[in-house]
């Protein structure tokens, strides 16, 4: 108990204090928010400031997340949901948020969750009749990861076809964003129409939309192997926005020829001038696909109208002509734009801003990148700046991956053995072409859903199917006559051995030794016969030495009578 220094009364305390007692302690004023038991997103979210910022750090896959798990932020983001996702739209996805905006997309929208109405935002102002007693739509969670996700799969979309060497200009993106919006449109006149606002699509946007075209193309291509055509390109943007195009580029989808087959099918294929065989079978799909729905995804509306949905590679050339942008002119420039500085000359290599991609492991997970551009290359390319450290570490990467790559590009026969008879001459010979095609490649990482081909260890009869299958399996079964007499002519040829040496002098001297037993003794004939065939033979020992070595042509002249000896001469007769 507090002890008073000084007593007042009634009179007192009226005056001096207006009826409060100066030595009363005010009770301890209570808390609003209690902290027991919560943790800190808890806390932090009952205050909207603090959740709305909060949120702007995460993803939309992040903030659905936590919705669902801490009901403090989902009931504090709900009190104040439209300027909760304006905000976290307008930090995170600026330009996308200004062109995909919420009254475009009703289907995303959902019910004031404070239940308010028009005529209460309104405060007395005149509003639509019919709106005065409607809870009013704001944009939910859907419309936040519409927009956010639109905006990630166009900035990946641009770095993929950076790391393959296809640069975009830095305006590209929000061009992108904008075709977009304009693959969401689905009729022609609406698309035209659309095109026709300058605020929109400007004319920077439409020299970007077909440099975007042209650049697709070229990665869809190869220069040396085709196939030189723009069919995957014109499929791609035939679809309803640019998702699909992002799923074959990171190969989430669309990474096997019969997803491609199946989405050519639905797009534009010609069932009534292609499809005879089917009709002819009476067969009632295609691919697994129904007949009602080949050949639909080109028309209006998705297959709903009848007339045929223009592409943006053809609408944009039409808007183009009608501004006198002249973009014809322009075409052999934005091909080779971003590959080399025009007043250097050397070769640009792709930025780190312009190859990021958020979360890359998982997104290039199905992506052959041996091919892309790498940090590494954006160091080589100063590599004057770097220091000895940086240099070493760089060129020990490399050495890493020249030796993992030997290990598959060797000849199938060089083995421990083949060692002993390398020479030093051999690393002095030229290339030839057909070696290097032919000395094998690396071998590609296989799917972890493929099926092998080859039998279990213990499947004695399955190996030498195997066996039999893989060896026999590319010789024909039925040959031709003709085959047949080629192939008996080929086996019952004796092969040359290059390596037998053969004595000249020996067989010769044979042959000479032959002769004279032949000639009969005494007979002047004969032994004019006999000196004519001498000096036949020491002409043709002339002309042998001439030839060279290994150089033996034999002739008629030399045998004149047995049909043995002609036998022995064409066994031996060779013409190298």
């Amino acid at each position: 108990m507090k002890k008073k220094k000084f007593k007042f009364d009634d009179l007192d305390i009226e005056d001096y204090f207006n009826n409060a007692d100066p030595y009363e302690t005010p009770k301890a004023a209570k808390s609003r928010v209690s902290y027991a038991g919560r943790d800190l997103i808890s806390v932090l979210c009952q205050h909207v400031e603090l959740a709305v910022e909060l949120g702007k750090h995460l993803n939309d896959r992040d903030v659905l997340n936590l919705c669902l798990a801490n009901r403090p932020f989902y009931c504090t983001v709900s009190g104040y949901l439209l300027s909760s996702i304006r905000t976290w739209i307008e930090y995170r996805a600026p330009e996308a948020g200004r062109i995909f905006h919420y009254q475009l997309y009703a289907r995303h929208l959902v019910d004031d969750p404070q239940r308010r109405t028009w005529m209460a935002l309104k405060q007395g102002m005149n509003t639509s009749p019919n709106k005065d007693s409607k809870i009013r739509k704001v944009p939910g969670l859907k419309y936040l990861q519409l927009v956010l996700g639109r905006d990630k799969y166009c900035r990946e979309i641009l770095a993929i076809m950076a790391r393959c060497g296809h640069r975009m200009p830095t305006t590209m993106h929000h061009s992108l964003l904008r075709l977009w919006l304009l693959m969401d449109i689905a009729t022609s006149h609406q698309r035209q129409s659309m095109l026709r606002m300058t605020h929109l699509f400007k004319d920077v946007d439409l020299y970007n939309i077909q440099m975007f075209i042209i650049k697709l193309g070229m990665l869809f291509n190869d220069p040396v192997y085709g196939p030189c055509k723009y069919d995957l390109v014109q499929l791609m943007l035939g679809q309803k926005g640019l998702y699909k195009l992002w799923q074959l580029l990171t190969r989430k989808k669309f990474n096997k020829l019969s997803e491609i087959i199946e989405l050519k099918l639905r797009y534009d294929f010609n069932f009534f001038s292609e499809g005879g065989y089917w009709l002819e079978n009476m067969l009632g799909q295609i691919q697994g696909i129904p007949f009602r729905e080949i050949g639909q995804q080109h028309k209006e509306g998705w297959g709903a109208g009848r007339a045929h949905l223009l592409r943006p590679d053809e609408v944009i050339p039409i808007e183009a002509v009608r501004r006198g942008l002249c973009l014809d002119e322009h075409l052999s420039q934005m091909m080779i734009w971003g590959y080399f500085d025009w007043k250097t000359g050397e070769n640009i290599v792709p930025s780190m801003e312009e190859m990021y991609i958020e979360d890359e492991d998982d997104v290039l997970a199905n992506v052959d990148t041996l091919e892309h551009w790498k940090p590494r290359h954006i160091l080589k390319k100063q590599w004057y700046k770097l220091t000895p450290e940086q240099q070493d570490e760089i060129l020990s990467d490399e050495e890493d991956e020249r030796l993992r790559a030997q290990a598959w590009c060797g000849n199938s026969d060089d083995d421990a053995g083949s060692l002993d008879g390398v020479s030093d001459s051999d690393s002095d010979k030229s290339l030839d072409l057909d070696e290097e095609i032919n000395r094998g490649y690396i071998v590609r990482p296989q799917a972890k859903d493929h099926e092998s081909t080859v039998p279990d260890v213990n499947n004695m009869q399955g190996w030498i199917d195997f066996v039999n299958q893989s060896i026999l399996g590319g010789i024909p079964v039925d040959l031709g006559e003709e085959e047949k007499i080629r192939a008996q002519a080929w086996s019952s040829y004796p092969d040359h051995d290059p390596g037998e040496d053969w004595d000249w002098d020996d067989l010769i001297r044979e042959r000479r030794n032959r002769r004279s037993h032949q000639q009969e003794p005494g007979s002047g004939s004969d032994s004019q016969g006999e000196g004519d065939s001498d000096d036949e033979m020491e002409d043709y020992d002339d002309d042998e030495e001439e030839d060279g070595e290994g150089s033996y042509v034999y002739n008629d002249d030399m045998e004149d009578g047995n049909g043995d000896e002609e036998d022995d001469a064409d066994d031996n007769n060779l013409a190298v």
